[in-house]
């Protein structure tokens, strides 16, 4: 019965979502092709929904992934320092390329940062001196480095 109650009660939280925000939207609106709230209902609201639930679906996984791989039931990207290589990359196409907010070329950077210090996080817990312990610090370690090349960055 609760088992039911649940699934029922995230259907409808799912379908009521979109019909949430400062326009509001009836059923008829979102029939009729030519009104603007059928363009705000589908090529906004629910392209952005989905994005939402796989990018929610993504993280849950690469968090699930982290703590198992290292063992470590605190293991997040805050705490290996992949956020800030992200948010490094980013804000240096921003600063050195002087790209606009949300351009590609700021989240190709910011990937690349991101997967370079992955790398090493990889290859430092493959050497020999590797533990899950020791690969979380150098994550830790990282994240302070990082965080402080974002605020050197912010600052220029």
């Amino acid at each position: 019965m609760t088992r039911t109650f649940l699934w029922l009660s995230l259907i409808l939280t799912l379908l009521m979502i979109p019909f949430l925000g400062a326009e509001p939207l009836s059923l008829s609106d979102i029939r009729d092709a030519s009104s603007v709230g059928y363009r705000i209902f589908w090529e906004l609201r629910i392209p952005r929904l989905i994005f939402a639930l796989g990018l929610g679906g993504v993280l849950s996984v690469l968090g699930s992934t982290y703590q198992t791989l290292l063992r470590n039931p605190l293991c997040e990207p805050y705490i290996l320092g992949v956020s800030s290589a992200v948010i490094l990359g980013i804000i240096f196409s921003e600063v050195v390329f002087t790209q606009p907010p949300f351009s590609p070329l700021n989240f190709f950077w910011g990937g690349a940062f991101a997967f370079l210090l992955i790398i090493g996080l990889v290859l430092f817990s493959s050497s020999r001196f590797g533990s899950p312990e020791k690969v979380v610090l150098f994550g830790v370690g990282s994240n302070f480095i990082l965080s402080s090349l974002v605020f050197v960055l912010m600052s220029l």
